[in-house]
């Protein structure tokens, strides 16, 4: 065998292996992307009031009936300033609105009591919130919603009162759009509404 011929052969197989490296980047690029936007969470946050401002955040915007529906509340101090508000420092100062596809807001679970037995954050109290500050709280909207199949409009809420205990503003989330599917069949995905943003 000439050298010729080895060189072109050598050549060949270098360029089947560069095709072959070119073809497994790109798929391993892919697998990435995918991972990423599956894990990342969506958060919505709503206006600034009083110097404070909430947050709506879910994991993902698709689920099938039955299967737990986890949200966390950001709550924050958006200046530089000390700021205080009333509450018992946990959930249970927060409040889903969950509005159906028709518009209509969807009645919550009658729970009577048991959002105080069940979640024992302790009695009502001034809390502090630094400059800049950020509290998250965990709660199920399933336990407190019965979704049936469709696209929901969720948003979280939640009273903070004056230092001087006389007046209350509402502080409001941005709105995340969610879509419940019958189970065993994987819904479609449903877009976010305009005051949302993928978190990094």
């Amino acid at each position: 065998m000439t050298t010729e011929i080895r060189i072109e052969r050598w050549k060949v197989f270098l360029k089947g292996m560069i095709g072959l490296s070119m073809m497994i980047l790109v798929v391993l690029s892919c697998c990435s992307k995918t991972r990423a936007s599956t894990n990342d969470l969506m958060q919505s946050w709503g206006r600034v009031i009083n110097g404070f401002q909430l947050a709506l955040e879910l994991s993902n915007t698709n689920y099938l009936v039955g299967e737990p529906v986890p949200a966390t509340f950001v709550f924050r101090n958006s200046t530089t300033n000390t700021l205080r508000y009333l509450g018992v420092g946990g959930a249970r100062d927060f409040k889903f609105a969950v509005l159906g596809s028709d518009g209509k807001p969807v009645k919550p679970i009658d729970r009577t009591g048991w959002d105080d037995f069940l979640e024992n954050e302790g009695s009502w109290r001034w809390i502090t919130l630094y400059g800049n500050e950020e509290r998250r709280f965990a709660k199920q909207l399933d336990a407190r919603f019965t979704l049936a199949p469709g696209e929901y409009r969720l948003r979280a809420s939640r009273s903070v009162t004056d230092a001087a205990g006389t007046n209350a503003v509402e502080i409001t989330s941005g709105e995340i759009r969610v879509r419940i599917g019958h189970a065993g069949i994987p819904p479609r995905s449903s877009s976010s509404c305009c005051h949302s943003s993928r978190r990094r």
